[in-house]
């Protein structure tokens, strides 16, 4: 009883905790009416494959670094004393790109933790005066480095990610943001876990004394385990610039053999919906685990850009066994540096007797 009394509590402290958050956004201009509003908008870009293929319904599923950027609160589903490190890299129109990298571990009573980073380049750009004549290129970018950290209360996860964003256009403009994140525990038989989760709180960007908020977005979602082997997700945002949408996506592993699996997923975005022309919106991908590998891949459709691809490779390991390597390495070196200690006072003893 005073454990399911702890859990109303906190229930109700983060509720008012997100509830102030949000009314703090409760002045802009949520919807349509805030379409160009903001900036840095790489910032919308998901992160992993996997998620990507399930139309980046992902709040409540993610159990690998890519949590720093879904919901930060979900980095305490990564095993206890296991690390996980994640890569991306996703083409879009020659030559953009955007890449992502993270690393996060569970340390377990300690919490969990990460880091990130989002890069995202438009190429090189010439810039010419007013009569047309080359003044040299320049290269616009934008960048998110990430830290963010987890801990669970009585079944509940809390977390954050502090991020430092910096765009370059023909100049450069920074900002702070904040995300929060907080997930629930498992119910009906470990099946379904929901999450609330507010990104990009914080400061804005200015370029050229004019001021521009960060995409700010309020989402909540749920993950369900239908069978062991089957999941799916779902998620309704309420970003600052634009529409309401929701988000869904299922995947299906096959287990092959213990150590090697296949996954299947599908998935549906509703974030362009009615904003870009031509197919938009359907997402699907395949993932292959081979022991503590996987290699996931997602292609996501882009209207008129046409099709647009997501690879990402990650691994996971545990720091138990890491840790114990390193002492057993530095163990190791002590030894030898004892050994090699006697062995020049033995030479001293022996030409000085």
């Amino acid at each position: 009883m005073i454990r399911n009394l702890h859990r109303g509590s906190l229930s109700i402290a983060l509720a008012i905790l997100f509830g102030m958050v949000a009314a703090d956004k409760a002045g802009a201009a949520f919807g349509a009416k805030g379409v160009g509003t903001t900036t840095a908008n790489f910032l919308k870009l998901g992160v992993g494959a996997r998620c990507e293929a399930m139309g980046e319904a992902c709040s409540a599923l993610t159990n690998d670094a890519g949590a720093l950027y879904w919901n930060p609160a979900a980095l305490t589903l990564i095993p206890e004393k296991e690390a996980t490190l994640m890569v991306m890299h996703a083409p879009y129109l020659e030559p953009t790109y955007f890449d992502f990298a993270g690393y996060a571990q569970n340390a377990g009573t300690a919490g969990a933790f990460g880091l990130g980073m989002q890069y995202f380049t438009g190429g090189a750009i010439t810039r010419t005066d007013t009569s047309g004549a080359s003044l040299g290129n320049f290269t616009v970018y934008d960048l998110a480095i990430s830290l963010g950290y987890a801990k669970s209360f009585y079944g509940y996860s809390f977390g954050t990610t502090g991020k430092y964003v910096e765009s370059k256009l023909q100049t450069s403009a920074h900002a702070m943001a904040v995300d929060l994140g907080l997930l629930t525990p498992a119910y009906f038989h470990d099946r379904l876990r929901l999450a609330v989760v507010e990104t990009n709180l914080g400061g804005r960007m200015t370029f050229d004394e004019q001021s521009f908020e960060l995409p700010f977005n309020l989402k909540a979602g749920g993950a369900l385990s239908l069978t062991p082997a089957w999941k799916a997700a779902f998620d309704v945002n309420f970003p600052i610039d634009n529409n309401p949408y929701a988000t869904i996506g299922s995947e299906y592993v096959w287990t092959i053999r213990r150590d090697w699996a296949m996954a299947g997923r599908i998935g549906y975005n509703g974030r362009g919906s009615g904003d870009i022309e031509g197919l938009s919106g359907p997402t699907a991908g395949l993932g292959l685990r081979l022991q503590s590998y996987s290699f996931d891949y997602a292609v996501v459709p882009m209207g008129a850009l046409g099709m647009t691809h997501r690879i990402s490779f990650s691994m996971r390991f545990f720091t138990g066994a890491l840790n114990k390597a390193l002492r057993k390495s530095a163990e190791a070196m002590s030894h030898d540096e004892q050994r090699t200690n006697n062995d020049l006072l033995l030479s001293d003893l022996i030409a000085n007797p």
